[in-house]
C-alpha cells in the first residue's frame, strides 16, 4: 500500500466520520442513563435557572459562579432544555455528540504535530497514526466520566475551544514572524483560549503547553527569539491570569478547599500521589471508580509517587534531545495536570477521571508516535496490534459507561472499588431511597455513619428514612443528632418538626419549622410544612399565608397546591381547590397527597369516574397503601362493580394496622358491596 500519498477527498471525509462514530460507540450506554444523584439533582432536577434561553437564563448563566464560572457550558444545556425538556436521553446525546467532535479536532491537532516531529511521515501514514492519536483518546476508559455524566458537560465544550485554540496557534505558527496574518491568528487563538476558559478552567495552563510545543516539535525556538515567543502569548496569559483569579473565587467562595483536613505537609506530598495516578490508570485503566476518596496520608504511596515523578522527570531531561517527544510530552502533562496536582484540597476526593480529559492528550500523541515507529518497521501489521488495542480499550469503556446509567449502580461500583469510602455508602443510600427502597436505604446510611459518625447529612439521611417507614421517635433520635452536628442545616430542622408533628407534639413542631424558616426564609417545604400544621389546629388564614409563601418561593411546589387546595376546600371554595390540585398533579403525577385529595373532591361531586382515574393512579404508585385502596374500592362499589370494590375493599383490610381508624368503615362497605354481586 502506497503510504505516501495523501488520502482523497472522499477517502479522507470517510475517515473522519468513521473517528466520530468510533468515538461515540463505546459510550452508548449513556443513552439509556439519566440524571444521577452526584450533582445532576442539584444542577438541573433542583435546578429551574438553566431551563432556557431566555434573557433571565442567560442572565443567570453569565453571573452565577459557584464552585466553577461555566456560563458558555450553562448554555448549551440550556439549549438542551429547549430541545428535550427534562429527558435525559437528549442531554447525553449532545455530550457523545461533542465528544466526537473533540475526537476529530484532536485528529486534526495530531496530524500537525506529528507532521511537525516526523517530517518524513506523510500521506496515508500520517493520517493513519493521527488517527491513532484520535482514537487512544476517544475511546479510553477515563474519557466515561466526562462522556457519560451530565454535569460533566463543561469537558466536552471546553475540550471543543482548547483544541481549537492549538489547532489556530498551529496555524499561527505556520505565518511570517510579525506578519498581520500571524496576529490574526494569534488573536482568534486567544479568543478560542478565552472561550474554553467561560465553558470550564481545567485547561488553564495551556499557555504555558503552547512554549512547550514552539520548542518541540515546531522548533521555532532558537529559530526566533524567547522574548518575542512570550510575548505574542501574553493575550493567552491575560486570559490565564483571569482565569485563576476566577476560579480562586469561586473555589473559596463555598470553601471547597478545606484547609484543617489538608494540612501544609499535604500539599507538599499530594502531587505525588495524583500526577503518577493519571499516567498509571492511562497505562492500566482498571479499578476507574466516580470517586477517589481523599484521605490525609504521609506514606509509601505518595513518597514513592515523588519517586516515579522525580525520576520521570529526570530521564526526560535527560534524554531530551535523544527523545524530544517525550520530553515535550511528559513536561506538557505536568503543566496541564498542576491545577489538580494537590497544591490545594478541593473537594473529597484526591483525584477524579474527569481532570485526564485534556492533561492526558499527550499520552495519545505519544502512542501515536510509538504506532508510526511501528509502521516504519512493520508496515500494515503494524495495525493489527493497535486495532487490537482500541478494541480492548473501547470494551472498557462500554463496561465503564454503563456504570453511569443510574445513582445506584454508579455508587455500588463505588462500593465495590472502596468498601470504605463513605460517600458511597451515603450516595447509594439516596439513590435507594429516592427508587422505594427503605431498607437497603436505612442500611446504606447505617454502613455510612460507622465510617463517618460525625456526618451531620448522614443523620439526617438516615432520619427522613425512618419517618418514612413509620419509625417518628427514632427519625427525632437521628434528627437530634444532625442538629447537634450542623445546626444550621435547616432541612435536619424541617424534617425533625414533621417526626415531632407525627409524634403529637405540635407546639415543639411548630418550633422546628420556625428555626428552619429563620435559617432559610425561602424554605418552600418548611411554609408548606407549617402550614398543613396551622390547617389542623383550625388556623385557616395562618394556613393559607404560608401556602402562599410557599408557592411565592417555589411557584413549582406541588405540595404547597395540595395545602391551598386543602385550605380552600375548608373555606368552601371547592371550585379553587379543584384548580390547585389540578395544578399539583400536573407538576408532580406521583404525588399521592394531589390523587388522594383530588380524587375525594371528585367523589364528593359524584364524579366517579375521574375519581377512580386518580385512585388507579394512586394504587400505581403506592399498591401498599391501604387508604388509596379504600378509596378505589368506594369508587367501584359507586360505578356499580361490587365485585371489584370487594377486591380493593379486602386488600386495604389486609395492608392496614390493627388500629387502623377506617377498618370499621371499610368493613361496612365490604358487606354491603358483597350484597350487591
Amino acid at each position: 500500500m502506497e503510504t505516501t500519498s495523501p488520502p482523497s477527498r472522499r477517502a479522507r471525509t470517510a475517515l473522519l466520520l468513521g473517528l466520530a462514530a468510533a468515538a461515540v460507540a463505546p459510550f452508548l450506554p449513556a443513552l439509556a442513563a439519566g440524571f444521577t444523584n452526584w450533582d445532576d439533582n442539584h444542577n438541573f432536577l433542583d435546578n429551574p435557572n438553566y431551563r432556557g434561553l431566555g434573557w433571565s437564563n442567560l442572565k443567570w448563566m453569565f453571573t452565577y459562579g459557584l464552585e466553577h464560572y461555566i456560563p458558555l457550558t450553562w448554555i448549551t444545556l440550556g439549549a438542551d432544555y429547549v430541545l428535550w425538556g427534562m429527558d435525559a436521553r437528549g442531554y447525553h446525546l449532545t455530550s457523545l455528540l461533542f465528544h466526537a467532535l473533540n475526537a476529530v479536532l484532536f485528529f486534526h491537532v495530531a496530524e500537525e504535530l506529528l507532521r511537525r516531529a516526523r517530517p518524513e511521515l506523510s500521506g496515508r501514514a500520517l493520517a493513519c497514526a493521527a488517527a491513532v492519536a484520535a482514537l487512544l483518546f476517544a475511546v479510553h476508559p477515563l474519557r466515561a466520566e466526562s462522556v457519560a455524566w451530565i454535569t460533566e458537560r463543561r469537558d466536552v465544550v471546553s475540550g471543543v475551544f482548547f483544541l481549537l485554540t492549538i489547532l489556530v496557534y498551529l496555524r499561527a505558527a505556520d505565518a511570517a514572524p510579525g506578519s498581520p496574518e500571524r496576529r490574526r491568528r494569534l488573536a482568534l487563538s486567544a479568543g478560542c483560549f478565552a472561550l474554553m476558559m467561560l465553558s470550564k478552567a481545567m485547561g488553564m495552563t495551556l499557555p504555558l503547553a503552547l512554549l512547550v510545543l514552539d520548542v518541540w516539535p515546531l522548533r521555532r525556538y532558537p529559530r526566533e527569539s524567547a522574548r518575542s515567543l512570550v510575548v505574542e502569548k501574553l493575550p493567552h496569559v491575560a486570559v490565564m491570569a483571569g482565569a485563576v483569579v476566577l476560579t480562586w473565587f469561586t473555589q473559596t467562595s463555598v470553601d471547597s478547599i478545606d484547609r484543617e483536613a489538608y494540612p501544609p505537609l499535604q500539599s507538599l506530598v499530594q502531587p505525588g500521589l495524583r500526577v503518577p495516578f493519571y499516567v498509571l490508570k492511562t497505562l492500566v485503566p482498571v479499578g476507574l471508580a466516580p470517586l477517589y476518596h481523599y484521605r490525609p496520608a504521609v506514606g509509601a504511596a505518595e513518597l514513592g509517587g515523588w519517586a516515579v515523578l522525580i525520576a520521570t522527570s529526570g530521564a526526560a531531561i535527560a534524554l531530551r534531545r535523544r527523545a524530544p517527544a517525550f520530553a515535550a510530552a511528559w513536561l506538557s502533562y505536568l503543566i496541564l495536570i498542576a491545577p489538580v496536582s494537590g497544591l490545594l484540597q478541593t473537594g473529597i476526593y484526591y483525584a477524579a477521571d474527569r481532570y485526564s480529559y485534556l492533561a492526558c492528550l499527550p499520552f495519545a500523541l505519544l502512542g501515536a508516535g510509538l504506532f508510526a515507529a511501528l509502521q516504519d518497521r512493520k508496515g500494515a501489521f503494524a495495525v493489527a496490534p493497535a486495532a487490537l488495542l482500541l478494541a480492548v480499550l473501547a470494551a472498557l469503556s462500554w463496561r465503564q459507561a454503563g456504570y453511569w446509567q443510574d445513582s445506584e449502580r454508579l455508587w455500588s461500583r463505588q462500593i465495590s472499588i472502596d468498601p470504605e469510602s463513605w460517600p458511597g455508602w451515603l450516595n447509594r443510600g439516596s439513590a435507594r431511597q429516592s427508587s422505594g427502597n427503605l431498607a437497603g436505604a436505612l442500611e446504606d446510611y447505617g454502613r455510612c455513619l460507622a465510617l463517618k459518625p460525625e456526618n451531620g447529612v448522614a443523620w439526617t439521611s438516615r432520619g427522613s428514612v425512618k419517618l418514612d417507614l413509620g419509625d417518628s421517635k427514632g427519625a427525632v433520635e437521628d434528627f437530634d443528632r444532625a442538629i447537634a452536628l450542623r445546626p444550621e442545616s435547616e432541612r435536619a430542622w424541617n424534617l425533625r418538626g414533621l417526626a415531632r408533628e407525627r409524634l403529637g407534639d405540635r407546639e415543639g413542631a411548630r418550633g422546628d419549622y420556625d428555626h428552619a424558616l429563620e435559617l432559610r426564609p425561602s424554605y418552600a417545604i418548611a411554609y408548606a410544612n407549617r402550614g398543613f400544621l396551622r390547617r389542623q389546629q383550625g388556623d385557616l388564614e395562618g394556613a393559607l399565608r404560608d401556602a402562599e409563601e410557599a408557592l411565592r418561593n417555589d411557584p413549582k411546589g406541588a405540595t404547597a397546591y395540595v395545602l391551598r387546595a386543602s385550605v380552600r376546600r375548608a373555606q368552601g371554595r371547592v371550585a379553587e381547590a379543584l384548580d390547585d390540585l389540578n395544578r399539583a398533579v400536573e407538576l408532580a403525577p406521583t404525588l399521592m397527597e394531589a390523587l388522594n385529595n383530588r380524587a375525594l373532591l371528585f367523589m364528593q361531586a359524584r364524579r366517579y369516574g375521574e375519581a377512580l382515574a386518580d385512585y388507579d393512579r394512586g394504587v400505581a404508585v403506592s399498591p401498599r397503601d391501604p387508604v388509596v385502596r379504600m378509596g378505589r374500592g368506594q369508587a367501584r362499589l359507586m360505578l356499580g362493580d361490587a365485585a371489584g370494590a370487594a377486591a380493593d375493599l379486602r386488600e386495604s383490610l389486609k395492608l392496614a394496622p390493627p388500629a387502623w381508624p377506617y377498618r370499621k368503615d371499610v368493613e361496612t362497605l365490604l358487606q354491603s358491596s358483597l350484597q350487591r354481586r
